[in-house]
């Protein structure tokens, strides 16, 4: 910063501020790019392990089946396994297994949906 003694000298004191303040803006915008593009793996880790780990809301009933059946049949199957494997498994195994299923069932109502809207009659 130089010695401001005329106004014109304020003028170019506020000007060089000003450039300034815009290239370091724009070095912070660039920081933060990089910064996000360096943690989109653990951004994208982290949504899905909130994804299998979130009970889904949709279809209470068809979630609950699926979650009793799939943990009786892996428990059976796990049964003379180490009591540590015979916790996680049916718990991470029925949140993926749930949310495929959920992908699908949804899949099914809009392809049903499509069907319905295309077979609509006109009874005049």
């Amino acid at each position: 910063m130089s010695e401001i003694k005329t106004y014109n000298d304020l003028l170019q004191e506020k000007k060089r501020l000003e450039t300034t303040l815009a290239t370091h803006k724009k070095l912070i915008q660039q920081d933060i790019s990089d910064l996000k593009d360096k943690f989109r793996p653990a951004i994208n880790l982290f949504s899905r392990v909130k994804r299998i780990t979130s009970r889904n809301k949709t279809h209470p009933l068809f979630s609950l089946g699926v979650s009793v059946a799939g943990e009786i049949l892996l428990r059976k199957l796990l049964s003379k396994s180490h009591k540590i494997v015979q916790s996680t498994v049916p718990f991470l195994a029925r949140k993926a297994v749930n949310s495929i299923l959920m992908k699908g069932l949804a899949n099914l109502f809009s392809t049903v949906r499509q069907w319905k809207k295309k077979a609509t009659f006109d009874f005049r």
